[in-house]
């Protein structure tokens, strides 16, 4: 088939009349549905099965979509709506002689989330909207199908629950009576639904047109990524099992924030249970799982039967659902059914309460849906527990990457735009797809502000307010630039280098007198630990710095040598001035220093990092520097929000004085988020030792037996995230330095392999390139598989050895 032609034959169509469409102008008055969820379906018969059908569809703000009662997929990605996306399916084997059905169930969230943000509406657009068109080959030439006002409609029996700002979509409350009976197969009775609403778009007075593209929803370019991967996860045991409370009444709806220790596990044969009223069964899926979860239920008719998930079980043997409070009830219709969450969420412990009535059976599932990572890479060696963390970081990766890198699929689901720059090195060494990376970078820049910054979220509640991290937008530019490194993709640093350029100067816009960044504005965040942030603060000027050498490499990249000297000027500036952080009688430099003042004494792990990497000084300098700050026995953990305490007051430890430190002898010791630039700056000043040992703490990390690593060094049960990707530098770190393998071209045309063993006796592993995976076995004898096209060289110490394909050891892919 041809491509889809740009002008849609379809109309946008929704359940229920959209009354806010009378002025071209928008009205802030208009009044937003809240959370509304319905179907819409229609039959269509086929005389043949056809050659080929194919659809494409969309939604203001999410549908799922099922052919003759098979799931086809979800949709849409998260963007700004001005750049929203349809999905394309290949419906031909779905599809029979006779009647067909094509099915969906849309969701228009209201107001903003953490994941989707509403539109600016025009006209009867911005409220909810679902279009689909679909093309069949026969043998009679093509047809097509499309929505109009033919399909029918019906409201969903979902109670829009409560929601808070800044929290997940509301609760999902869902009559099981109600919900229309096999409703998705072709043969069911749709006559007693309503014609589905044709809605009006027209913006403007002489735009004849209603189909789409139209405002306020951008050219609907087709989604850039793949359909996530699936599986049906099930509980490994039963963690625990209660009965109600000796207060008489029933479970609560949800269960309150615990900083209890997580209760025993009790292992059992998973099986059906069944509960009467006032019985909670938790379950243990026996690692975190980001999925939809799923309710399978024999039940007398009005049975009410609550769904609560977390990350942590609390010593009663339920889960502690704080952060996130997801929860779901379910009233049963009195036969045996299933319902499967509209979200999804990341837990562990799931637990089923009966409120009223008596379960017969319940089980618990879920559907995990990740970013594919198609199979091939790989690390291996003697020492199992780095292996583990390999394994474990990688992992932990795919459960926070989905339509964005995420930052956790439990509490938030943010795309927080600091920590996809160590999301995407990770996926850069263990995915062989590239096409989140890439989106990621495309989805924050849609969002880029007036003043240059890019919001510290992507497509959230938090993207469009006055809050913001400026160093964030830092990490932005240097994430394009190791895109750069590592794809050679010249048509996305064309595309992106403007956003890029456009930050920088509010930067520059920043710099004062001195040559420094001088009082920034709004919430620097550099790390969650307790770095000194004031006046002149050291890391932003290193990174800084950084990202002006980044984007001089891309500019140069992209044929902008003009700007590539101004950046390169900009950031000599930087350098020259850096020196007023260094206290010369300690030989590190120090956190802040107050303009026009004199410099303060706090010392960090973060600011020295971020200065070794940014070449802050000789080589002398730096190694000395190096050897002090990553000195364990200096190290100090200070306080996160992972900390007990009022939840306002925890957001604020960033800002206070740490407790029994000592400024004058005591370092900063940095959190897992950081401790990738920490890694770095080790390899850079060639202390290797320090990072094998450092990469081995995150055996502290796995031993809650997650499979994945969390947001702090260590969190009470409800106070932080246990699945965070930004913790996750060593997969990338084992690959990168340890196995060894770097580009040193754009694009891998040229490929370094630099293995730095350590005590390790036997090293293996690949790494995906844009050409295909390079394999290497290290031990006694080494074999190197390099693809065809990459000119490899090994590097020992102060030898370098060409990887030709026929020389001993060496074969091309």
């Amino acid at each position: 088939m041809n491509d889809w032609p740009r002008r849609w034959r379809a109309r946008w169509i929704w359940w229920y009349k959209q009354n806010a469409g009378t002025s071209l102008f928008s009205d802030p008055s208009v009044q937003r549905p809240n959370d509304a969820i319905g179907y819409l379906r229609r039959t269509y018969d086929l005389v043949e099965q056809p050659r080929a059908a194919r659809c494409r569809v969309t939604a203001d703000s999410r549908y799922i979509l099922w052919v003759n009662g098979t799931l086809l997929g979800r949709g849409p990605v998260r963007s700004e709506p001005s750049h929203l996306t349809y999905d394309e399916f290949d419906i031909g084997p779905l599809l029979v002689p006779g009647q067909n059905a094509i099915a969906a169930v849309c969701r228009y969230y209201g107001g903003a989330t953490l994941y989707w943000v509403p539109a600016q509406p025009v006209m009867q657009l911005g409220f909810g909207s679902f279009v689909l068109e679909a093309e069949l080959e026969t043998g009679e030439g093509t047809d097509l199908w499309i929505t109009d006002s033919s399909w029918r409609v019906s409201a969903a029996p979902h109670l829009p629950g409560k929601r808070e700002w800044g929290g997940p979509p509301s609760a999902e409350i869902i009559d099981g009576a109600r919900v229309p009976k096999k409703w998705l197969d072709q043969e069911f009775d749709d006559s007693v639904w309503q014609p589905a609403e044709v809605l009006d778009p027209s913006g403007m007075v002489g735009v004849p047109h209603a189909e789409p593209p139209t405002e306020p929803f951008g050219l609907l370019g087709q989604s850039p990524l793949p359909q996530l991967h699936e599986r049906i996860v099930v509980p490994k045991s039963i963690a625990g099992r209660s009965g109600a409370d000796k207060t008489g009444g029933r479970p609560p709806l949800v269960v309150f924030e615990s900083e209890s220790p997580a209760g025993s596990k009790v292992e059992e044969p998973i099986h059906p249970v069944d509960a009467a009223q006032g019985e909670t069964v938790t379950y243990d899926f026996g690692e975190i799982v980001f999925a939809h979860p799923i309710l399978d239920i024999d039940a007398g008719a009005g049975t009410v039967i609550d769904l609560a998930c977390g990350e942590d079980i609390d010593s009663s043997g339920r889960p502690v659902i704080a952060p996130r409070r997801w929860t779901l009830r379910y009233t049963a219709g009195g036969d045996g059914e299933r319902h499967e969450a509209f979200d999804a969420v990341g837990f562990r412990y799931l637990s089923a309460s009966v409120r009223t009535g008596e379960a017969w059976r319940i089980e618990v599932s879920g559907r995990e849906r990740t970013f594919p990572r198609p199979p091939g890479a790989f690390f291996k060696c003697e020492d199992e527990l780095l292996n583990d963390i390999w394994t474990a970081g990688a992992r932990t990766l795919d459960l926070c990457s989905t339509d964005a890198y995420l930052d956790c699929p439990g509490r938030e689901q943010r795309a927080w735009l600091g920590d996809a720059y160590v999301h995407t090195l990770i996926s850069f060494v263990c995915n062989p797809n590239y096409d989140l990376a890439k989106w990621n970078l495309e989805l924050h820049s849609q969002g880029a502000r007036p003043d240059g910054l890019m919001p510290m979220v992507a497509v959230a509640d938090l993207a469009h307010t006055w809050l913001n991290i400026p160093d964030y937008s830092l990490h932005w530019i240097r994430t394009l630039a190791r895109a750069w490194d590592y794809l050679g993709d010249e048509e996305l640093v064309q595309k992106l280098i403007i956003t890029a350029a456009r930050a920088l100067e509010w930067f520059e816009r920043q710099r004062g007198s001195e040559g420094l960044l001088d009082t920034l504005q709004n919430w620097v965040f550099i790390d969650w630990a307790q770095t000194e942030r004031r006046g002149n603060i050291a890391a932003a000027d290193a990174l800084y710095a950084l990202a002006l050498d980044d984007f001089a490499t891309l500019a140069d990249a992209t044929g902008n040598s003009g700007m590539a000297d101004r950046a390169r000027s900009r950031a000599a500036h930087t350098r020259e001035s850096f020196d007023k952080y260094w206290d010369g009688e300690r030989e590190v430099y120090v956190d802040a220093a107050d303009p026009g003042g004199g410099a303060a004494r706090r010392v960090s792990q973060q600011t020295n990092a971020l200065a070794i990497l940014a070449g802050m000084g000789d080589a002398q300098r730096l190694g000395h520097i190096g050897a002090y700050v990553f000195n364990p026995k200096r190290a100090v953990k200070t306080r996160t929000p992972g900390d007990p305490g009022n939840r306002s007051e925890r957001l604020l430890q960033q800002w206070r004085e740490p407790e029994n430190f000592n400024e004058e002898n005591d370092v900063v010791m940095a959190q897992p988020f950081f401790c990738h630039f920490v890694h770095q700056a080790m390899v850079q000043i060639g202390r290797f030792d320090f990072l094998m040992d450092s990469i081995r703490r995150w055996e502290s990390l796995l031993a809650n037996g997650n499979g994945c690593f969390e947001e702090y060094w260590d969190a009470p049960p409800g106070l932080g995230s246990r699945c965070h990707a930004w913790s996750a530098t060593p997969t990338f770190d084992l690959s990168t330095h340890i196995l060894g393998v770097r580009p040193a071209s754009p694009g891998f045309e040229k490929v370094v392999i630099e293995p730095h063993k350590g005590d390790l006796q036997k090293v293996e592993g690949a790494v995906p390139t844009p050409r295909g995976l390079i394999q290497v076995k290290l031990g006694k004898e080494m074999s190197f598989t390099i693809p065809k096209g990459i000119e490899a060289e090994l590097v020992t110490g102060n030898t370098r050895t060409p990887l030709r394909p026929g020389t001993p050891g060496v074969k091309e892919a």
